[in-house]
């Protein structure tokens, strides 16, 4: 970030579409080590209103600013990302901050995301990112790749791609059909959110049981 290139480490969340970094000013924190101080750098604007985001655990309040942003040599000269100088209950965040790549909401008129950002200055040609995971986590193995501007086709099983339609503004909310646990099956159709923020399977209440007792 900026014209002296500050590196972090951020966590990708398809669940909300903010990017946010540590403020210079936050205070008695011991997870999040780096800084980001706007007013050394030369480009950087920084607002002096307040903005509260709220998360499933955790919320972060900061100042929304604007400066160089870049990823993996992929630039946008001037991205809007959050300075934050509260955070509350993410203490166990991996991480120095995080990227948002939820889907902007008109209603609530949020920012564009760097993806938005990078198609439209023409650094990518198309506005698709997609998100490789593997890893363990009881073996505490993490592997996984973010890749903006396109699939890698070489992480594709088949080399073939299945879309769902999004049926919602703001979040990565689609259909699901049916889902299989064993030989029983849910046939309905609910609603899904893609979250790569959260590392749990939400289900409605009424079926929770159900799922459990198959298990």
């Amino acid at each position: 970030i900026g014209q002296d290139n500050q590196h972090f480490k951020v966590l990708v969340d398809t669940g909300s579409n903010w990017l946010w970094v540590p403020d210079i000013s936050l205070q008695n924190q011991r997870i999040f080590k780096k800084r980001y101080a706007c007013e050394k750098e030369k480009n950087c604007i920084k607002s002096t209103e307040e903005l509260d985001i709220h998360y499933g655990k955790g919320d972060v309040i900061g100042y929304p600013a604007q400066d160089k942003v870049c990823i993996a040599q992929q630039c946008v000269k001037s991205q809007d990302f959050l300075l934050a100088f509260e955070i509350d209950n993410l203490d166990y965040l991996e991480g120095d901050g995080l990227l948002g790549l939820g889907l902007p909401s008109e209603e609530k008129k949020d920012k564009p995301t760097i993806l938005d950002r990078l198609y439209e200055e023409g650094v990518i040609q198309e506005r698709v990112f997609s998100l490789y995971l593997k890893g363990s986590f009881y073996k505490e193995s993490y592997e996984g790749k973010l890749t903006l501007g396109g699939p890698d086709k070489d992480l594709i099983r088949g080399k073939k791609i299945t879309y769902a339609n999004v049926e919602d503004d703001g979040y990565w909310l689609v259909n699901l059909h049916k889902f299989v646990i064993g030989a029983k099956v849910w046939a309905h159709d609910y609603k899904a959110i893609i979250d790569s923020g959260s590392s749990c399977i939400h289900v409605p209440a009424g079926i929770y049981r159900q799922i459990m007792d198959e298990i």
